[in-house]
């Protein structure tokens, strides 16, 4: 697809260029096309096998909305496979495997539990949902974000996406939306992170600071 790239000129043939910025349709002709061992060697982290780390919650209750109990967790090894993922944040993608490993592990096997961002799906996620997971319980819907950081402050980001979309579904007697904030990442993935829950309660009260604005200058 040319669409929206300025990898094409008007006629149709490639432009030369040092570098140019692909769309998503382009990104997985050039993957398909590229050697594996050229994309193994451009892959970020690709030196080591992580693993998701043990999450230990800071509560000891995490009673979701929907009424799913949680169960005994004791984590599992799962190694990072380069070939999931091309240059992605490997915090926020251990974070996101973490918090899915640690759902299925704990939740009652009722809950379906059901992976939606690119990190958990690879080519198949959607991360313009506004949320990473989502977990079905008869007719009731939880939307799950998770949020990881390699530190310890309890303020997180939030897309303007993400935010909205919690503000479509706030209130609703059949959803709910929640934060899985993960601290103390390990960078490697070796050793325990601590996780919180912020439920729908905690996020209508939260305080939300603009950091940057769209300016669009007006003729």
């Amino acid at each position: 697809s040319k669409k929206d790239s300025n990898l094409f000129a008007s006629n149709g043939s490639l432009k030369q260029q040092y570098l140019f910025e692909l769309n998503v349709d382009q990104s997985k002709i050039m993957l398909h096309l590229i050697p594996e061992n050229i994309i193994n060697a451009l892959i970020i982290g690709t030196s080591k096998n992580y693993k998701v780390p043990k999450l230990k919650p800071i509560k000891d209750s995490l009673k979701h909305d929907d009424g799913c109990k949680t169960r005994e967790y004791e984590s599992k090894a799962f190694f990072y496979d380069k070939s999931l993922t091309v240059i992605k944040d490997d915090i926020g993608y251990l974070g996101e495997c973490a918090a899915l490993e640690y759902l299925r592990a704990t939740l009652d096997p009722d809950c379906k539990i059901i992976p939606v961002s690119s990190n958990l799906r690879n080519i198949d996620g959607n991360d313009a949902a506004g949320y990473d997971i989502k977990i079905e319980l008869n007719d009731y819907i939880t939307y799950v974000d998770v949020k990881t950081s390699t530190g310890t402050d309890r303020s997180f980001w939030m897309s303007a996406n993400e935010v909205r979309f919690f503000r479509s579904i706030k209130n609703n007697n059949n959803e709910s939306y929640e934060i899985f904030r993960i601290y103390g990442m390990p960078k490697s993935g070796e050793g325990t992170a601590y996780f919180e829950i912020f439920k729908e309660k905690d996020l209508i009260h939260a305080e939300y600071l603009p950091t940057s604005y769209k300016v669009d200058i007006q003729r």
